[in-house]
């Protein structure tokens, strides 16, 4: 089992300010375990695999569309 991460820690990890992870746990959008003294003092503790769905869930992926020889997509001039 790896060790749990502290909301710095995944504030460092996604790039984003401490309290934005704060937010994110406050709101249930991100799992973890408040290990603090309820609302009053919280230090929230978060597991790797809470990090890796909430990743998953944000990540996009782009549904790729065959090119022609010019490089554009076949549907180019559908777009237009």
């Amino acid at each position: 089992m790896e060790p749990m991460l502290t909301a710095d820690e995944v504030a460092e990890h996604l790039r984003i300010h401490p309290d934005e992870v704060r937010k994110l746990l406050k709101s249930g959008e991100l799992s973890g375990i408040n290990i603090g003294r309820g609302q009053l003092k919280p230090r929230w503790r978060i597991s790797p695999e809470s990090l890796e769905r909430f990743k998953q869930r944000l990540s996009v992926h782009p549904q790729a569309q065959p090119a022609t020889r010019s490089g554009r997509p076949k549907d180019y001039q559908q777009i237009l």
